[in-house]
Protein backbone atom coordinates (compact mmCIF):
# COMPACT_ATOMS: atom_id res chain seq x y z
CA UNK A 1 0.00 0.00 0.00
CA UNK A 2 1.25 3.44 -0.83
CA UNK A 3 0.90 6.71 1.34
CA UNK A 4 0.78 8.55 -1.74
CA UNK A 5 -3.10 8.38 -1.89
CA UNK A 6 -4.42 11.45 -3.72
CA UNK A 7 -8.19 11.44 -3.38
CA UNK A 8 -10.34 12.26 -6.55
CA UNK A 9 -12.34 15.33 -5.11
CA UNK A 10 -14.02 16.29 -8.54
CA UNK A 11 -17.55 14.80 -7.57
CA UNK A 12 -17.38 17.00 -4.14
CA UNK A 13 -17.36 19.76 -6.53
CA UNK A 14 -20.53 19.09 -7.94
CA UNK A 15 -22.21 18.56 -4.82
CA UNK A 16 -21.11 21.65 -3.27
CA UNK A 17 -21.87 24.98 -5.42
CA UNK A 18 -22.23 28.09 -4.74
CA UNK A 19 -26.39 28.26 -4.53
CA UNK A 20 -28.17 29.38 -1.81
CA UNK A 21 -31.32 28.98 -0.95
CA UNK A 22 -33.83 31.04 1.23
CA UNK A 23 -36.42 29.45 3.12
CA UNK A 24 -39.14 31.95 3.88
CA UNK A 25 -40.04 32.55 7.45
CA UNK A 26 -43.89 33.51 6.84
CA UNK A 27 -46.08 30.75 8.22
CA UNK A 28 -49.36 30.19 5.89
CA UNK A 29 -52.84 30.12 7.50
CA UNK A 30 -56.11 29.05 6.60
CA UNK A 31 -57.75 32.08 4.75
CA UNK A 32 -61.09 33.33 6.11
CA UNK A 33 -63.38 31.90 3.30
CA UNK A 34 -61.65 28.01 4.24
CA UNK A 35 -62.92 28.56 8.07
CA UNK A 36 -65.94 26.51 7.59
CA UNK A 37 -64.53 23.76 6.70
CA UNK A 38 -61.88 23.56 9.29
CA UNK A 39 -62.28 20.51 11.69
CA UNK A 40 -61.77 21.00 15.30
CA UNK A 41 -61.97 18.98 18.26
CA UNK A 42 -65.07 19.92 20.01
CA UNK A 43 -64.82 21.55 23.78
CA UNK A 44 -67.51 20.47 25.74
CA UNK A 45 -68.18 21.20 29.62
CA UNK A 46 -69.42 17.73 30.94
CA UNK A 47 -71.69 17.05 34.12
CA UNK A 48 -72.50 14.51 36.46
CA UNK A 49 -76.05 13.29 35.41
CA UNK A 50 -75.73 9.34 36.23
CA UNK A 51 -74.42 7.09 38.43
CA UNK A 52 -72.24 4.87 36.35
CA UNK A 53 -70.82 1.98 38.46
CA UNK A 54 -66.91 1.08 36.68
CA UNK A 55 -65.44 -2.01 37.36
CA UNK A 56 -61.30 -2.68 37.05
CA UNK A 57 -59.20 -0.64 38.45
CA UNK A 58 -58.51 3.24 37.53
CA UNK A 59 -56.29 3.53 34.02
CA UNK A 60 -56.10 5.37 30.96
CA UNK A 61 -57.96 3.12 28.70
CA UNK A 62 -61.50 2.39 29.45
CA UNK A 63 -63.10 -0.65 27.96
CA UNK A 64 -67.10 0.25 27.65
CA UNK A 65 -69.22 -3.02 26.96
CA UNK A 66 -73.22 -4.16 26.87
CA UNK A 67 -73.28 -7.16 29.50
CA UNK A 68 -74.20 -6.64 32.70
CA UNK A 69 -70.90 -7.13 34.53
CA UNK A 70 -67.64 -8.90 33.90
CA UNK A 71 -69.39 -12.58 34.71
CA UNK A 72 -71.89 -12.22 31.77
CA UNK A 73 -68.95 -11.88 29.66
CA UNK A 74 -69.78 -15.67 27.66
CA UNK A 75 -65.96 -17.56 27.84
CA UNK A 76 -65.35 -17.75 24.11
CA UNK A 77 -65.66 -13.67 23.98
CA UNK A 78 -63.44 -13.27 27.25
CA UNK A 79 -60.30 -15.29 25.80
CA UNK A 80 -60.45 -13.46 22.36
CA UNK A 81 -60.57 -10.13 24.23
CA UNK A 82 -57.79 -11.37 26.36
CA UNK A 83 -55.69 -12.27 23.21
CA UNK A 84 -56.06 -9.02 21.75
CA UNK A 85 -55.36 -6.94 24.48
CA UNK A 86 -52.29 -8.74 25.09
CA UNK A 87 -51.62 -8.42 21.94
CA UNK A 88 -51.74 -4.70 22.27
CA UNK A 89 -49.21 -4.91 25.74
CA UNK A 90 -52.66 -4.70 27.90
CA UNK A 91 -54.28 -6.55 30.61
CA UNK A 92 -58.41 -6.89 31.13
CA UNK A 93 -57.96 -7.06 34.60
CA UNK A 94 -55.22 -3.86 34.61
CA UNK A 95 -58.24 -1.61 32.64
CA UNK A 96 -61.18 0.30 33.50
CA UNK A 97 -64.71 -1.37 32.61
CA UNK A 98 -67.83 -0.05 31.81
CA UNK A 99 -70.80 -2.27 31.95
CA UNK A 100 -73.84 -0.69 30.27
CA UNK A 101 -75.87 -3.77 30.04
CA UNK A 102 -79.20 -2.75 31.87
CA UNK A 103 -78.57 0.96 32.10
CA UNK A 104 -81.06 3.90 30.93
CA UNK A 105 -80.60 7.32 30.83
CA UNK A 106 -76.74 7.44 29.93
CA UNK A 107 -75.07 8.60 27.41
CA UNK A 108 -71.42 9.72 25.89
CA UNK A 109 -71.90 12.86 28.66
CA UNK A 110 -72.16 10.95 31.42
CA UNK A 111 -69.60 8.34 30.72
CA UNK A 112 -67.38 11.12 29.77
CA UNK A 113 -67.70 13.01 32.86
CA UNK A 114 -67.30 10.36 35.25
CA UNK A 115 -64.66 8.20 33.50
CA UNK A 116 -60.50 9.99 33.46
CA UNK A 117 -59.63 7.36 30.70
CA UNK A 118 -57.96 9.06 27.99
CA UNK A 119 -58.50 5.80 25.72
CA UNK A 120 -62.37 4.86 25.60
CA UNK A 121 -62.89 1.23 23.53
CA UNK A 122 -66.63 0.42 23.30
CA UNK A 123 -67.32 -3.04 22.16
CA UNK A 124 -71.01 -3.71 20.90
CA UNK A 125 -72.56 -0.70 22.62
CA UNK A 126 -75.40 1.01 21.22
CA UNK A 127 -74.58 4.30 19.66
CA UNK A 128 -76.90 6.53 21.69
CA UNK A 129 -74.19 6.05 24.66
CA UNK A 130 -70.92 6.89 22.36
CA UNK A 131 -69.85 10.22 21.20
CA UNK A 132 -72.35 11.44 18.12
CA UNK A 133 -71.50 10.61 14.91
CA UNK A 134 -68.90 7.97 15.53
CA UNK A 135 -69.20 4.49 13.57
CA UNK A 136 -67.62 1.11 13.66
CA UNK A 137 -63.76 0.76 13.42
CA UNK A 138 -63.48 4.84 13.79
CA UNK A 139 -61.36 7.02 15.97
CA UNK A 140 -62.90 10.08 17.35
CA UNK A 141 -61.33 12.34 19.60
CA UNK A 142 -62.93 14.61 21.88
CA UNK A 143 -62.14 16.24 24.85
CA UNK A 144 -58.74 14.81 25.26
CA UNK A 145 -60.26 11.27 24.97
CA UNK A 146 -59.94 8.88 21.81
CA UNK A 147 -62.91 6.75 21.20
CA UNK A 148 -62.85 3.75 18.97
CA UNK A 149 -66.46 1.89 18.38
CA UNK A 150 -66.58 -1.75 17.51
CA UNK A 151 -69.21 -4.05 17.08
CA UNK A 152 -69.61 -7.36 19.74
CA UNK A 153 -66.49 -9.27 20.81
CA UNK A 154 -68.56 -12.27 19.19
CA UNK A 155 -68.32 -10.36 15.81
CA UNK A 156 -65.48 -8.96 15.67
CA UNK A 157 -63.83 -13.02 16.37
CA UNK A 158 -66.04 -14.62 13.85
CA UNK A 159 -65.05 -11.73 11.20
CA UNK A 160 -61.65 -11.49 9.73
CA UNK A 161 -62.24 -7.97 8.44
CA UNK A 162 -63.76 -6.87 11.51
CA UNK A 163 -60.64 -8.15 13.46
CA UNK A 164 -58.47 -6.13 11.14
CA UNK A 165 -60.65 -3.09 11.72
CA UNK A 166 -60.33 -3.67 15.42
CA UNK A 167 -56.45 -3.92 15.11
CA UNK A 168 -56.44 -1.17 12.95
CA UNK A 169 -58.03 0.63 15.80
CA UNK A 170 -56.10 0.16 18.41
CA UNK A 171 -52.42 0.45 16.55
CA UNK A 172 -53.62 4.27 15.88
CA UNK A 173 -54.41 4.67 19.63
CA UNK A 174 -51.64 3.09 21.12
CA UNK A 175 -48.63 3.78 18.45
CA UNK A 176 -48.02 0.05 17.72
Amino acid sequence: MTDNFEPDISFLNALFTDEVYRIRQKKYGLKSSDDANRISEEAIAYQKNADLVFSGIQSSTLLVFNYIGDDAIPEADKVFLDQVLKAAGLSFDNLSRLHLGGQQNVNWADIAAQSASDFVIAFGVDRNYLPHGISEGEIYNINSKRVLCNTSLTKISADSAKKKLLWQGLKEIYGL
